[in-house]
């Protein structure tokens, strides 16, 4: 967790996880928790605001930088959360799942498997193909890797 992210909200943080600067993470409701899987990533001033809920992002997620998590949300395993998105309550993002960068996801919103789902408000835009699940993981495993690199500074 770097030093000056902001957490005024019961977390739970699996392995090799990593929250970076200036991330802030509370509920408005004083209550609610999030759960952050292995090997997953929260990038510089994302918001997430768990409205007193669960907020769940399974193992290898990416959520990109300046992304905004309101309130009640799935992400699964895998998925990448694009720079600069929005997304609101109850939306469950399935695995190996891309939300473009900037795009709007209206509470209640589904995204199956392997999709990518872009614009504002998001919606279908296509399927993910071989070659963008690879490049996916990779970004996942720069971000391990940071973390690893970034831990061994501080000891």
């Amino acid at each position: 967790i770097a030093p000056d992210a902001e957490i005024y909200q019961t977390i739970e943080i699996k392995e090799h996880s990593s929250i970076w600067f200036s991330v802030y993470i509370f509920s408005s409701k004083n209550h609610g928790k999030l759960i952050l899987g292995k090997g997953s990533n929260i990038q510089d001033n994302s918001i997430i605001n768990t409205l007193g809920q669960i907020v769940l992002i399974e193992n290898r997620v990416t959520i990109g930088h300046n992304v905004i998590i309101l309130g009640k949300s799935h992400i699964k395993n895998d998925a990448v959360i694009g720079m600069g998105s929005i997304l609101e309550g109850d939306c469950i993002i399935g695995n190996n799942s891309f939300i473009g960068a900037n795009s709007f996801v209206k509470s209640g919103t589904i995204v199956p498997d392997n999709t990518i789902f872009a614009g504002n408000p998001a919606k279908f835009f296509r399927k993910v193909n071989e070659k963008e699940k690879l490049f996916f993981k990779q970004g996942q495993k720069i971000y391990e890797n940071l973390t690893i690199d970034y831990n061994k500074q501080l000891i």
